[in-house]
């Protein structure tokens, strides 16, 4: 557990490169053994707890909740103002452009890397880019980097409590609603003119980060 904790990809903090794949065989195998140093621990502690008084041993650890899940153990060591990591953020998300006279090239499928300001932050599949919220401007950033200060493609003004997927995970709308609906108006880097303009971006919630 020692040696998975040391080589963790948020172990260097700063910014590092995306981890893909590796992250996520590196998250399975961190959840099974925090699984299994909790399990064991508990019974080391039913153990004590069961030794009358007087008989040796050194006491049980109590009075400290364990961390036995992915999203606390990752949260350990890190400073920050912000509350615990986000449970209920999607796998992985989409994002797609409406009514684009040409490709953008930061859309397509983003799986969740390591969080940021203390909220979920995304990486993109194939290209370097990443959704994140920005604590300096107060807005949902598209950037190449996983970091406040870099290149910006696009951003979404909003707290870090409403996600650009929140509405969908709270009501997934039918493909009709979908279409009827107004995308939100994200601000997008126009290369041509060197300025933002307004575009509508969806952001979608996929439920597993393998699909």
């Amino acid at each position: 557990l020692a040696a998975v904790w040391q080589a963790r990809p948020d172990a260097a903090g700063g910014d590092a490169g995306d981890p893909g794949a590796a992250f996520v065989r590196l998250r399975e195998c961190y959840e099974s053994l925090v699984r299994c140093a909790g399990a064991r621990a508990t019974a080391t502690e039913s153990a004590g707890r069961s030794r009358p008084p007087g008989s040796g041993g050194p006491a049980p650890c109590g009075g400290r909740a364990r961390r036995r899940t992915w999203t606390a153990v990752r949260a350990v060591g890190r400073i920050s103002e912000y509350e615990a990591l986000d449970t209920t953020a999607p796998d992985a998300v989409w994002i797609a452009a409406e009514g684009a006279p040409q490709p953008l090239s930061f859309c397509g499928l983003y799986r969740r890397t390591r969080d940021f300001n203390g909220a979920p932050a995304y990486a993109h599949d194939g290209m370097g880019y990443y959704m994140f919220w920005s604590r300096l401007f107060d807005d949902w950033k598209i950037g190449e980097r996983l970091a406040e200060q870099g290149l910006c493609a696009a951003y979404l003004e909003g707290a870090r409590e409403q996600p650009p997927w929140l509405g969908a995970m709270a009501q997934p709308p039918s493909p009709r609603e979908q279409r009827a609906s107004a995308a939100p108006q994200w601000a997008v880097w126009q290369t041509s003119s060197r300025s933002f303009a307004r575009r509508p971006l969806r952001v979608l919630p996929i439920a597993s980060a393998h699909a």
